[in-house]
């Protein structure tokens, strides 16, 4: 009998410590606090606005950056996006002469010392060659820092990214730009660029 007792407490204690025990690790989980989103959104463009197609923040070539772009370049509006791309993408044809199509300048949330960077893009591409380029530069005052031009090839829609990691200088903004190169065959209109979805993050 008194080991029957015995075995009754100690089944009691057991459970009574494993009750404080799951109320102690469930107030320290409530406790804990989640750390916060550190990622600021400075961009996001998907060439459309309440259904229709749109070019809002966006520069035409000719505003004259870089200097040599000196002709406007021929660009659309297309229906073909990526999945879960909206309904229009930006279709841009060969330029005239050597230009750079659009321009967007974004600022950069302060402060911006040794912050990471990150553009992402969809990209479609109907050239034989590259004779385009995606390129992004971070403006710090009279310095003007710009990255390795990109020219993705792709047949398929596909995902690109540019990274930056800025040292301690203050990044004032950056200036985004789709540049186009002119091939010999300048009226070849079966040969462009589908562009959407550009996001440009600060982390």
């Amino acid at each position: 009998m008194n080991r029957i007792l015995k075995s009754v407490l100690l089944v009691g204690v057991s459970c009574q410590f494993g009750y404080i025990l799951l109320i102690a690790l469930n107030g320290c989980k409530d406790s804990t606090t989640n750390p916060t989103n550190q990622t600021s959104v400075l961009m996001e463009s998907s060439f459309e606005s309440q259904g229709q197609s749109s070019l809002s923040g966006w520069q035409d070539g000719m505003d004259g950056y870089p200097p040599y772009s000196v002709r406007r370049t021929k660009y659309s509006f297309d229906s073909e996006v990526p999945t879960n791309g909206g309904q229009w993408s930006l279709k841009v044809y060969y330029p005239d002469s050597l230009d750079t199509v659009l321009r967007l300048v974004s600022n950069a949330a302060q402060p911006s010392q040794f912050k990471n960077y990150r553009l992402t893009y969809w990209i479609k591409d109907k050239f034989t060659q590259n004779h385009y380029a995606i390129y992004l530069s971070a403006n710090m005052g009279s310095y003007s820092y710009e990255l390795p031009f990109k020219w993705p090839r792709t047949a398929n829609w596909e995902q690109d990214t540019i990274t930056y990691t800025s040292d301690s200088r203050v990044v004032d903004n950056f200036a985004l730009g789709i540049g186009m190169f002119a091939p010999n065959s300048k009226s070849d209109t079966t040969q462009y660029i589908l562009l959407d979805n550009f996001k440009l993050e600060q982390f």
